[in-house]
């Protein structure tokens, strides 16, 4: 638990100040929406639509797994695009991490359009909290503060759920 902790902050840190490299080290991995599971087709258009790029990280440091656990992928608002570690799951592990990224971009828009850097939770978060297994309950509590459990329960909620989650980027994010 507290490896998992350690290394969502990291993750999150290292998001936020080399975005960029992981960007251009992961430029040539695009995954489009033909690459994609029809199940979660219509997810990856709307998020492409959004000017958001999905990028397969799998080469990416970022992606590495290492003594702390392993990254799913992460959202980068500020420079619009979203890694998939591929190496680090199963193709159901990428379809989840992919609609629960895809909750934090409609958050973004929603607090204040792409680019805003300030996701926060679309709704009454608080209400989901009883859809939520006992160990993501768990998860959330323990790994992220207080202020932040509103927009992981909400990505939470709804990571298998990807046409709601379109759906919610053609709401908030256009």
């Amino acid at each position: 638990m507290k490896n998992f902790k350690a290394l969502a902050l990291t993750a999150l840190t290292i998001a936020a100040t080399l975005a960029p490299a992981a960007q251009a080290q992961v430029a040539d991995r695009v995954v489009t929406p033909a690459r994609v599971p029809a199940s979660h087709r219509n997810l990856a258009q709307a998020i492409n639509d959004a000017g958001v790029t999905i990028y397969d990280g799998r080469n990416t440091k970022e992606c590495r797994a290492n003594e702390e656990g392993r990254l799913m992928g992460y959202y980068e608002g500020h420079s619009n695009y979203m890694v998939l570690c591929t190496n680090n799951g199963t193709m159901a592990e990428m379809l989840k991490t992919l609609t629960h990224e895809a909750v934090h971009m409609f958050q973004d828009c929603h607090t204040g359009g792409i680019k805003s850097n300030g996701v926060q939770p679309t709704g009454e978060w608080k209400k989901l909290i009883s859809y939520l297994s006992d160990k993501h309950v768990s998860e959330v509590q323990a790994y992220y503060p207080e202020h932040k459990w509103g927009h992981e329960v909400e990505a939470r909620a709804f990571e298998n759920s990807p046409n709601q989650v379109a759906s919610g980027i053609g709401t908030f994010c256009f």
